[in-house]
């Protein structure tokens, strides 16, 4: 409504649509199958779930990144306690141009459509989440892209409980050492946490060290918020 307004607007969608360069990271573990106070499928009137409803705020919100945005999506979990329980994380789409070809031949914008839309809990499993954050802050910044915003955005609901997660400490102390390591490579780290169980504190420490900041999602109009938050932090830099 204002010049003002406007000109930001049209910041975000510059660097929304063509200066992204990012890793969108899931958790399935399993309270993200708690439903969501008043979230129904508009079909079957059945709740959604956290899981469903952030799903969907990441389709609706990839629409705004254009063809030459770089996106990618990760999920992560952990295994059963009998077998260690150690972070599982698993690449469902790797990182590219959202227009180029990936898998059967569909563009990787149509093959992140279908992979959100296809997202299901590992029911009684952990939450694998350090480990998770670092390896997908290495995977960024392998490849990491001149004047483009390298940026990760992880959606969880709750702490690191994994049986052999690395602590919250040992994890800032990485980042530390790969910032030093490689001054001229920045990677973002932002963190959308549902719910109430998450621990805000120590997830914007986390992300302080890597660029980036924790936000908390109480809403799902929220969640679709921190969404092109998440990678248009860039602006904060301009």
């Amino acid at each position: 409504p204002t010049h003002t307004a406007a000109g930001t607007a049209l910041s975000v969608w510059n660097i929304t649509s063509e200066q992204t360069r990012g890793l969108v990271v899931m958790d399935v573990s399993g309270s993200m199958g708690m439903t969501v106070d008043g979230q129904f499928d508009p079909a079957t009137h059945a709740p959604l779930t956290r899981l469903q409803v952030t799903a969907a705020a990441c389709v609706a919100g990839l629409p705004m990144f254009g063809d030459n945005s770089e996106l990618g999506l990760w999920t992560f979990t952990t295994k059963d306690a009998a077998d260690g329980g150690g972070t599982v994380h698993t690449e469902l789409v790797p990182m590219g141009p959202l227009s180029a070809p990936v898998g059967n031949g569909q563009t990787r914008r149509s093959a992140l459509n279908t992979a959100l839309g296809q997202l299901t809990i590992q029911p009684g499993s952990r939450n694998g989440l350090y480990d998770t954050i670092l390896d997908a802050y290495q995977t960024v910044l392998t490849g990491w892209a001149p004047n483009e915003s390298n940026a990760i955005v992880v959606f969880t609901d709750g702490k690191d409980d994994g049986l052999n997660s690395m602590t919250a400490d040992q994890l800032i102390t990485k980042l530390d050492a790969l910032k030093a390591a490689n001054p001229n490579h920045p990677v973002r780290v932002m963190i959308v946490a549902l719910g109430s169980g998450v621990d805000l504190t120590t997830l914007s420490k986390i992300t302080a060290a890597a660029n980036g900041q924790a936000l908390h999602a109480d809403t799902p109009a929220d969640i679709g918020s921190a969404v092109i938050a998440g990678f248009a932090g860039r602006l904060a830099d301009q």
